[in-house]
């Protein structure tokens, strides 16, 4: 299941309740989770091994797994955000390789709230780094018959003491955080699929079945290579040695906000391109196959659009 479904927790100590997993984000043998046998873990692990604090560290009690992901210092002139980011990425990745990881609670500790305007939105990177860790590659997705995607549901649970939030501002963090993940898994499948996989009318037919039940957005697509010769001369010659198989296509995607108070149109435009040698494999020993990451710009427009979507933004932030 992707994305996971992202639960704002406000009570961790109800969180073994429902999940079996913990994973939790902190820099010190002294990190205070909220969970008493998980916080005692900790301390005795560190001191037999300092190093415990640094990486991944798995621990079972019980019957209930616990994951401590070590950030590392975060107030070096170098460090930032990114470091709660990989912290929360790795430890995820972690706890889903585990049998019976449907389920899984995630801890920002207190750790993870830092002061400086570096680490102010360290809360909704966590949950973003959550469901980046959840996804798996398209063409793997499809390889396999079982669900390769095995996380129904993340607890988050977040522990700051400098920048402390209500449950509504936490559950729109969590629901910006779904709206980013389902933008990113269209932008990294288009953007990651072979150009077999993702040409162009195969692109085409994949965004109009990701958009289909979107109710907000509007989906064009411009398949007839006479239409495209026609109203798009540049976009022609460039696929103009395609074989049909690799024929263009445009997408056109209209977002239609929920209020009538529109002060702007904005208009994004993202090249894909499959083969940048006007559409010819030039059979250079099969490296050409390589060639997928150009298509970034429209898998970026077709993310952003979903996205957008689904947060259904009301301002420009």
């Amino acid at each position: 299941m992707y994305p996971p479904i992202l639960t704002n927790i406000s009570n961790v100590e109800n969180a073994l309740q429902k999940y079996n997993i913990i994973v939790a984000i902190g820099n010190s043998p002294n990190t205070t989770t909220g969970i008493p046998i998980f916080d005692k873990i900790i301390q005795n692990a560190s001191t037999m091994d300092p190093s415990v604090c640094k990486g991944v560290s798995t621990f079972y009690d019980s019957g209930n797994v616990y994951v401590y992901s070590g950030c590392g210092p975060l107030n070096r002139d170098y460090d930032d955000v990114r470091s709660i980011h990989d912290a929360v990425s790795k430890g995820i990745t972690k706890a889903k390789s585990m049998k019976q990881s449907k389920k899984i609670c995630l801890i920002l500790t207190s750790d993870c709230d830092h002061p400086g305007p570096l680490y102010d939105q360290s809360c909704l990177v966590g949950i973003i780094a959550a469901t980046h860790a959840c996804h798996a590659k398209l063409q793997t997705r499809e390889r396999y018959e079982h669900s390769i995607e095995n996380i129904e549901d993340i607890g988050i649970v977040w522990q700051g003491h400098l920048r402390k939030y209500t449950a509504d501002e936490l559950n729109e963090k969590c629901k910006i955080a779904f709206g980013m993940a389902l933008g990113q898994r269209i932008a990294r499948d288009i953007t990651d699929g072979d150009p077999e996989r993702m040409a162009p009318l195969k692109v085409a037919d994949y965004v109009d079945e990701s958009f289909q039940g979107v109710d907000n957005v509007q989906v064009n697509i411009e398949r007839d290579r006479s239409v495209i010769n026609s109203k798009y001369p540049l976009l022609s010659a460039v696929s103009r040695t395609s074989v049909d198989r690799h024929a263009p296509a445009v997408i056109e995607l209209e977002y239609t906000p929920p209020t009538d108070a529109i002060e702007k149109t904005i208009y994004l435009i993202g090249k894909g391109v499959t083969y940048d040698t006007g559409g010819a494999d030039l059979k250079v020993g099969g490296t050409m196959n390589g060639l997928k990451t150009d298509k970034g710009g429209a898998g970026a427009c077709a993310g952003i659009m979903r996205a957008i979507a689904h947060i259904k933004p009301t301002k420009q932030d």
